[in-house]
């Protein structure tokens, strides 16, 4: 008997785990989702935070690794951190500092044959996929012209 995946939505501030069939979904602007992927046991892991330097990703991390005991079969990918091109500089100076800090902690547990990692271009949001059924990632991309 074939289970009918669920898609889980993992909003601003949460962090959410996805077993075969589900699928993780979060949806982005300006914030960032990191996926985790483990082959052996198709699940997943997702975060989505606004900064994730104030939400103790080294502490996510570590507890995702303690759950699945082996970081090195792991699959994770970043994405989002779009930017307003209308916002002031200092703005786009504090919100685009989330991507040398993501990547630089990611790098401390992950090899970069791990890895994958999309900044989106300015005015633009995205979905970020986790599927456990094929571990894949998926990245719907859209331009916010396009959509108002």
């Amino acid at each position: 008997m074939d289970m009918e995946p669920i898609e889980i939505d993992v909003g601003q501030f949460e962090m959410k785990k996805a077993n075969y069939p589900d699928t993780l979904l979060a949806n982005l602007g300006p914030c960032i989702a990191i996926g985790v992927y483990d082959p052996k046991t198709r699940s997943g892991y997702m975060m989505h935070e606004p900064h994730f330097q104030y939400a103790d990703l080294d502490r996510k991390i570590n507890e995702i690794v303690g759950d699945y005991g082996d970081s090195t079969r792991l699959r994770v990918f970043a994405a989002g951190n779009s930017l307003t091109s209308d916002d002031d500089a200092k703005q786009r100076e504090f919100e685009r500092s989330n991507r040398p800090y993501v990547e630089q902690t990611l790098r401390k547990y992950f090899h970069d044959s791990q890895l994958q990692i999309r900044w989106m271009p300015d005015d633009h949001c995205c979905g970020l996929y986790l599927h456990t059924s094929t571990g894949e990632f998926e990245l719907d991309v859209d331009s916010l012209d396009e959509m108002f």
